[in-house]
């Protein structure tokens, strides 16, 4: 394509006439009046963008300047370039299939290795930098939005269990929790979640109607509220919902801004309907349990006893169980440890 316009030399003060032609490749061949032809590669030069009809410039190597306003050619021009480049990168990457296969390989693992390994680790970074005082607001914020999510309604209990856990309760809640987040027990009814304990940021821990109702001994609940302490003093479910949210945790690692980290609270009813806690949080919170148990003089056998019922339950889903996989691999290990 051929356009007409005018050569600003860059070392002395002349101008004149030039013609200039644009090739298929970028190359920018310019024929001045009364001078030399010169070539220029398409990586030398640079047009100026388009502003009305203010003559364009093609800023030269050398710091001299076409200008012209021929500047429907240019844009037809560039317009084509554009497509035959992509024209060129759609050919390129048809062409080299093995490569896109090894690049699409590649994605996957470093993908599944952040997900695996990197996320988790900066989940717990972040969970290590929040003051322990906002576990109290986080735990508060998550329960009011489990209620207004009706992911959970009020207990069906008698009032007489009720009273009888809470006196349970009350006598190991000091022991369960010494030097971490301070325990809270609350019941709760829910088909969602079926026989379910969960415990919460704040150190409430919330126990329902259908997990009560398949206990056969006390010391069933003792064992399963110590395997949910220790999800509170490894402060797990934060970390879960942490995993969950890669931009808020990317913010608060690159900024120290820990201050929208309360606002995830508002995710947690969906966490919950799906928690799936990694091998890693379930052997902290199984460890915590029997080291609990033994200080305590409980057979850990109770708490292998409510985890092989709850999975041998035809009635109702074992909620509890599918929410802290992998269930025989703990019983197993559980066992080991007697």
């Amino acid at each position: 394509m051929k356009i007409e316009g005018i050569l600003h030399h860059a070392d002395q003060l002349l101008s004149q006439p030039c013609s200039a032609l644009l090739g298929e490749s970028g190359d920018l061949i310019l024929t001045p009046q009364d001078s030399a032809m010169r070539c220029i590669g398409a990586e030398q030069w640079q047009v100026s963008d388009r502003i009305g009809s203010i003559p364009r410039r093609f800023t030269l190597p050398d710091g001299a300047t076409f200008e012209t306003r021929d500047n429907d050619a240019i844009d037809a021009w560039l317009a084509a370039q554009r497509d035959q480049r992509g024209g060129r990168l759609l050919h390129l990457l048809e062409s080299r299939w093995r490569w896109i296969a090894v690049t699409l390989l590649m994605c996957t693992g470093l993908t599944w290795f952040g997900a695996i390994y990197v996320l988790p680790e900066a989940a717990r970074q972040v969970a290590g930098s929040i003051p322990p005082s906002w576990d109290r607001v986080f735990g508060q914020q998550a329960l009011k939005a489990l209620d207004q999510a009706h992911l959970v309604t009020p207990s069906q209990l008698d009032e007489a269990d009720k009273a009888h856990y809470r006196k349970l309760f009350a006598k190991i809640q000091g022991a369960l929790s010494p030097d971490a987040t301070p325990l809270t027990l609350q019941f709760r009814h829910s088909k969602d979640l079926g026989a379910n304990a969960l415990a919460l940021a704040s150190g409430t821990i919330l126990v329902t109607d259908d997990l009560i109702q398949m206990l056969h001994h006390d010391e069933e609940f003792i064992a399963v509220m110590a395997h949910e302490a220790g999800h509170v003093r490894h402060r797990h479910t934060l970390r879960r919902v942490l995993q969950g949210s890669i931009v808020a945790v990317s913010i608060a690692m690159a900024t120290g801004d820990l201050t929208r980290i309360a606002d995830l609270s508002t995710g947690v009813p969906a966490v919950l309907l799906d928690m799936r806690h990694s091998r890693d949080f379930e052997r902290e919170a199984d460890d915590a349990a029997l080291i609990y148990l033994r200080q305590q003089g409980i057979d850990p056998q109770r708490y292998t006893d409510i985890l092989t019922r709850l999975s041998e339950d035809q009635a109702s889903p074992p909620a509890y169980l599918s929410s802290h996989p992998p269930t025989p691999e703990r019983i197993a290990r559980f066992n080991k440890a007697l």
